[in-house]
């Protein structure tokens, strides 16, 4: 949706040293990078995580975001690590979802799960980057029982910090 004005870059950022751009990893993820280095990595398609047992269903997940780099290039976030195998980057999820008085809990991924459902806008910029990665939806088996609208945020770098964030809005269906 390029020119889209529900994607306009905010006027009060500074100026950045580098520009900052997405580029394609896969079909399941887009990276963020500053210049040549790594922000950030949106995965939106099912990730699989390799060392979980096939039967648990903490082997496969989507909608998230990982790894995320530090200024000096080092990831700061992990991926299925051994001992916890629901760690997953920087993720939200609902424990509490009561919908036609059932109770459902994403944190658990039981019974319901995220899936991708399509980009509202990806714009990235010499000032900033401001994206509205898409929607996600929580499905029931296949019902569709809610949409999350994401906003994920990042700013150019200074010497020693880098701001970015996320916000979630999110409707039953």
């Amino acid at each position: 949706m390029r020119g889209s004005s529900s994607c306009r870059l905010p006027r009060r950022s500074p100026p950045p040293k580098a520009g900052l751009s997405f580029v394609d990893v896969d079909s399941k993820s887009v990276r963020l990078n500053e210049g040549d280095k790594p922000v950030l990595v949106y995965n939106h398609g099912v990730i699989t995580g390799k060392n979980v047992p096939e039967n648990n269903h903490e082997r496969y997940r989507s909608c998230y975001v990982h790894p995320v780099w530090g200024i000096n290039g080092e990831v700061l976030t992990d991926d299925f690590p051994r001992d916890h195998f629901h760690h997953h980057g920087l993720f939200w999820a609902w424990p509490h979802v009561k919908i036609a008085g059932h109770h459902y809990d994403l944190w658990e991924y039981g019974d319901i799960h995220d899936e991708f459902v399509g980009w509202i806008c990806r714009q990235a910029g010499p000032v900033a980057r401001h994206t509205r990665p898409g929607k996600t939806a929580g499905f029931v088996g296949a019902k569709k029982v809610m949409i999350e609208r994401v906003w994920l945020r990042s700013y150019a770098a200074s010497d020693d910090a880098r701001v970015f964030g996320l916000g979630v809005h999110v409707d039953s269906r």
